[in-house]
């Protein structure tokens, strides 16, 4: 499971709203609330099925929907080098 990098930083913006930034490599990424709970968890080391999980439980989305949402979320993270093995 790919987890947050120690050096990203991140900020919340207006209307929950979120800036990740990681300073040694400039990369940045803005997320909304659904991605700032994604990112917190992720911090917290939680495993995609329990992220999942968190997802499906504060928002009314079926699971099959949460999965893709989350594998894209986590995807676009990585491509921008903000997550570590």
């Amino acid at each position: 499971m790919k987890k947050l990098k120690e050096t990203v930083l991140f900020q919340k913006l207006i209307d929950e709203n979120m800036m990740l930034f990681d300073p040694t490599t400039g990369n940045f990424m803005t997320v909304n609330e659904v991605g700032g709970i994604i990112v917190k968890c992720l911090k917290e080391n939680y495993n995609i099925e329990k992220i999942i999980d968190k997802i499906c439980d504060i928002y009314e989305v079926d699971r099959y929907t949460a999965e893709i949402d989350v594998a894209k979320f986590i995807e676009e993270m990585d491509e921008r080098e903000l997550l570590d093995e």
